[in-house]
């Protein structure tokens, strides 16, 4: 979704990588990523991947803002809220990500 601030891109489960459907986003609409929402799906891996990961969307890819659901993991949940602060949200059941139009 086109907003004021950026995409807002919703992922399902991230099979592809997170990294790449980001990339991908940014080459076709050539624009900033707002907020990544959705399952990144990082679960079967270890903190230095995740964190890798984490980085890379952040500092490499202008992720703005994260919120991470399902089957992103606990582990990857606390490594993406440590880097992101502020700019981190749980996209769990029942939770609310608010974000411009």
């Amino acid at each position: 979704m086109k907003t004021e601030k950026g995409i807002v891109l919703i992922t399902g489960c991230s099979h592809s990588k997170v990294e790449e459907i980001v990339r991908a986003t940014k080459v076709s609409l050539g624009a900033n990523i707002e907020l990544v929402e959705g399952g990144f799906h990082l679960l079967p891996y270890d903190a230095a991947y995740i964190t890798n990961i984490a980085h890379l969307l952040k500092d490499d890819l202008g992720v703005r803002r994260v919120a991470p659901a399902h089957c992103t993991g606990n582990l990857a949940f606390k490594i993406f809220r440590e880097l992101y602060g502020e700019n981190y949200s749980y996209a769990g059941v029942e939770s609310e990500v608010m974000f411009s139009h």
